[in-house]
């Protein structure tokens, strides 16, 4: 932006003074050159009196009338030397004193240095019919001083880094946008892929500054930054408002005060996504930086962003005491429900797409295979994480996740047996802390003819411990009884197929 208005005001200075151009000078040349190879072309004759008025009158009058277009054309001539040399001389002085300007314009960096803000710099481009685009030379943080204190959150602007744009004036959260991961499994040696849903279901934001990069994340290759002032949220939405991460529940529709910065040339593809927001370009490979320089320019005072907090201590403090009388906290995302749920459903997705998977390419027709396959998900290079790692983390606190996880394995048509649901909703109510043995939870009335007691009990005792937890107990029972559901449906449609057969035979 500021090269721009470098330029412009350039353009617009030369134009003021008005300094003869290249082309003009050499026009002027060239008429020179014209009107005197003109004149080369007239030898000189010499007339006597009989000669001029008789015998050659005709000749002597063309003759005369050419020395006469000859003297006009040296007056002309002179005349245009002259100013050919004024101008020269205009251009020339004229140029030494933009050179001048231009040497001074060098020490300008900053639109303050110019005497602009950044309101009047854009209307200033505006009215010019320009675009507002950023480069490096605009990566000026405007300064307030460190001792002007916050009032309260209308000095809080909000800055979500990230690589997707708004959709119908709404950043949504991942899950709304329906993200999903992929990954991959090595079965009986041939590796299969699949796919699962994503469940984070927050958007998050730091304040005052863009979040800084971390052993936790990495945000500096990021495409695009929205800006969005800290009262234009409802206070509903938000869960946490720590001043490196603040983040809401769901998505958050966005307001007229929005700012969204984004790749030169996508501008039309921004306003498409968000009418009401703001839109400036920048010029780079990556935002970064540029929404420091953006939210300092619109008169909020920008923070150094560190891990789990501002750098400034003071400023920190009286933030949370501004956030505290609004009746927020300032937990970080990874030690609260919402971090532990996300996981647990994920791992839901992931556990209920691997056993699909093995469903869907029938890689369990028999007992031998069962335990197979079981024992291959539990191989670090052919699943990771392991299976009992990714359905461990399934159960969630308390096993709470254990009913969605049989409502998934429904839907993927994996119907898990009676007997291995009195088995899990048996171990979900003890009270046990630790488990030594299956009996120690097991319901006396339980069919135990249906269910691979030492398929499980094999499973445990493999741990090598003398006391585990549910989740530990939990995790063998939910995969044998996943697989047990997988074989048992593959043997039902085995008897199909051959009633079918038989009834084909018969007629």
């Amino acid at each position: 932006m500021l090269r721009e208005i470098k330029e412009i005001k350039r353009r617009e200075r030369e134009k003021k003074l008005q300094i003869p151009t290249e082309e003009e000078l050499e026009a002027l040349q060239k008429q020179i050159e014209e009107l005197e190879s003109k004149t080369q072309l007239i030898p000189y004759r010499s007339f006597n009196w009989i000669q001029k008025h008789i015998t050659q009158r005709k000749a002597y009058k063309e003759y005369f009338n050419q020395k006469i277009e000859e003297s006009k054309n040296e007056e002309i001539v002179g005349e245009l030397r002259t100013q050919l040399s004024k101008k020269k001389q205009d251009r020339s002085f004229k140029q030494s004193e933009l050179e001048r300007e231009y040497e001074a314009e060098e020490k300008i960096t900053t639109l303050e240095d110019m005497g602009l803000d950044f309101k009047s710099a854009t209307e200033f481009l505006k009215s010019r019919g320009e675009r507002i685009v950023l480069n490096e030379e605009d990566k000026h943080i405007v300064n307030i001083s460190k001792d002007e204190g916050y009032e309260g959150t209308q000095d809080f602007i909000l800055v979500h880094k990230g690589n997707y744009l708004p959709k119908d004036s709404r950043l949504q959260s991942t899950k709304e946008a329906q993200a999903t991961r992929a990954d991959k499994v090595t079965l009986n040696g041939e590796e299969y892929s699949y796919s699962y849903a994503v469940e984070r279901d927050t958007v998050h934001f730091s304040v005052n500054g863009e979040v800084s990069s971390h052993a936790y994340g990495q945000w500096d290759d990021c495409k695009y930054a929205i800006l969005v002032p800290f009262d234009d949220i409802p206070r509903s939405q938000i869960k946490e408002a720590s001043a490196a991460d603040t983040f809401t529940k769901g998505g958050v529709d966005l307001s007229s005060g929005t700012w969204i910065l984004c790749p030169k040339g996508e501008i039309e593809k921004a306003r498409k996504s968000c009418p009401e927001a703001s839109i400036i370009e920048y010029e780079g490979p990556n935002v970064t930086g540029y929404a420091n320089t953006l939210l300092s320019n619109l008169g909020y005072k920008y923070e150094d962003m560190g891990m789990w907090s501002w750098s400034d201590s003071k400023s920190d403090e009286q933030y949370k005491d501004i956030m505290t009388k609004e009746g927020l906290t300032f937990a970080a995302h990874s030690y609260t429900e919402y971090s532990s749920d996300e996981k647990m459903l994920e791992a839901i997705n992931k556990a209920v797409s691997i056993l699909g998977l093995i469903k869907r390419n029938g890689l369990i027709s028999n007992k031998e295979q069962k335990k197979d396959i079981i024992e291959q998900l539990r191989v670090f290079s052919n699943c990771n994480p392991t299976i009992d790692t990714v359905i461990g983390s399934a159960f969630g606190k308390n096993m709470k996740g254990l009913p969605i996880l049989f409502e998934r394995l429904s839907a993927e048509g994996i119907k898990i047996p009676k007997e291995y649901q009195e088995m899990l909703e048996s171990l979900e109510g003890t009270q046990l802390g630790y488990i030594k043995e299956l009996d120690d939870f097991m319901p006396d009335n339980i069919d135990r003819a249906n269910i691979d007691i030492k398929a499980i009990e094999s499973d445990i005792a493999a741990k090598h411990k003398t006391l585990y937890t549910k989740d530990e107990v939990a995790t063998p029972i939910i995969l044998e009884a996943a697989c047990d559901s997988i074989l048992q449906q593959t043997k039902d449609k085995e008897e199909q197929n051959k009633d079918v057969i038989s009834e084909g035979q018969a007629i």
